[in-house]
Formats: structure tokens, C-alpha cells, sequence
């Protein structure tokens, strides 16, 4: 079966927002091979970093999976928009709270830290509803 407008929708617009996670990774290899650049950083900001850069690769796989997924649920439209939207915007909210809770505080965590938590809570709403979706649709046959 070939993916839904829809999802070749999303799928297209995930692939665009790739390059912005190698922008990241090459940030990361700026910070890791010019002394300069790693001394102006605390640990604390290197290791948020190195996490936000990891979970926006890892996330956007996933919400990649997710759209394609999507299309072979059985649920009503308006809950597989809840999971459409929820992968997406997990993999936007998770790193962003990584890289900028630490930029105007260095030592310690600022209040942007909140959009990991809302990422996390969006992906889990995400995976919750794909995975009932999808064990529906295996039990209907």
C-alpha cells in the first residue's frame, strides 16, 4: 500500500528538517576539535549538547517510522492526528529544551529545561496511541 498524501506530506517536511540536525553535529565537532570553542562551554553545556543533538537524530527517525505507521491504524482520524502531530513535535520540543535551557545559564538548567518534559510527555502520547492503533488494526485482521 502506498503512504497516504499525507504522510508523504510529513515524511517531506521531516526530510527538510534534517539539516538543521547536521548543523548540529557539526557544531559538536567544532566544540569536540577547537580548544577555544570547548573552553568558552561548561561541561554542563557540552553534555545538554551532545543530548539534544542525539535525541533530534534518534526523534526524527522515529517520527519518520510514525508517519508511515500511521496509515495502518484503525482508528479514528482525529487520534491518528493526535499521533501525527505528537512525533513531530516531540522531536522539535526535546532537543530544543536540550540546547536552550543552558544558553544563558551555563551552570545549571533554565526554565526552557520544561520542554523536554512536554516532549516527553508528547512522545509517550504519541507511541501510546500508534501502539493501540496498530494492535487494533492487527486484531481486525
Amino acid at each position: 500500500m502506498a503512504p497516504s498524501r499525507i504522510t508523504r506530506l510529513f515524511c517531506g517536511i521531516t526530510l527538510l528538517s534534517l539539516p538543521t540536525v547536521a548543523f548540529g553535529g557539526y557544531f559538536l565537532l567544532q566544540v569536540a576539535t577547537q580548544a577555544g570553542l570547548q573552553a568558552s562551554l561548561s561541561e554542563l553545556q557540552r553534555s545538554f549538547f551532545r543530548a539534544g543533538h542525539a535525541h533530534a537524530g534518534v526523534l526524527t527517525l522515529l517520527g519518520l517510522v510514525a508517519q508511515l505507521l500511521c496509515d495502518h491504524t484503525c482508528l479514528h482520524q482525529r487520534w491518528v492526528w493526535v499521533a501525527r502531530v505528537a512525533f513531530p513535535l516531540a522531536g522539535l520540543c526535546i532537543p530544543a529544551g536540550f540546547f536552550l535551557s543552558v544558553l544563558s545559564t551555563p551552570t545549571a538548567p533554565g526554565p526552557l529545561l520544561g520542554l523536554i518534559y512536554a516532549g516527553a510527555g508528547l512522545l509517550a502520547l504519541g507511541c501510546a496511541v500508534l501502539g493501540v492503533g496498530l494492535i487494533w488494526a492487527a486484531r481486525r485482521g
